[in-house]
C-alpha cells in the first residue's frame, strides 16, 4: 500500500480502505478530467496564437513590400528633384546670358541712333 494511503488509514481509522480508494479514484478522475480540459483549452489558445502569428506574418510581409515600394518612389522623386534643380540652374544661367546679350545689342544699336543737335543735316551727306 502507498505511504499516502497508509497515512490516511491511520488518520481516519473509521473509514474503510475501500472508501479511501473510492475517494481517491474520484479525485483522480476529477483531476484527470481537469487536466484534459486544461489541455484542450491550451490547444485552442495555441491554435489561436498560431493563426494570429500567420496573420501577423502576412501583414508584416505586405508592410515590407509597401515600404520597399515607397522607398523606391522616394529615391526616384529625389533623383527627379535633383535633375530639375540642375535644369533650373542651367535655365537661370541661360536667362542671365540672354539678358546680357540683349543689353549689348541695345547699346550697339543706340550707338548708331545718335542725334546731334545744333548741327544741320545736309542733303548729300551719307550717314
Amino acid at each position: 500500500m502507498a505511504p499516502f494511503l497508509q497515512r490516511q488509514a491511520r488518520i481516519l481509522p473509521k473509514r474503510g480502505l475501500n472508501q479511501i480508494l473510492m475517494v481517491m479514484e474520484i479525485s483522480n478522475e476529477t483531476i484527470l478530467e481537469a487536466i484534459l480540459n486544461l489541455e484542450r483549452r491550451v490547444d485552442e489558445k495555441l491554435a489561436d496564437l498560431s493563426e494570429q502569428s500567420k496573420q501577423s506574418s502576412a501583414l508584416i510581409a505586405s508592410l515590407t513590400k509597401a515600404i520597399q515600394f515607397n522607398t523606391e518612389e522616394v529615391k526616384e522623386c529625389k533623383k527627379r528633384v535633383k535633375d530639375l534643380e540642375i535644369q533650373n540652374d542651367n535655365l537661370r544661367k541661360e536667362n542671365c546670358d540672354l539678358k546680357e546679350r540683349i543689353r549689348e545689342q541695345e547699346r550697339y544699336r543706340m550707338r548708331w541712333c545718335l542725334r546731334i543737335k545744333g548741327i544741320e543735316d545736309r542733303k548729300d551727306e551719307d550717314i
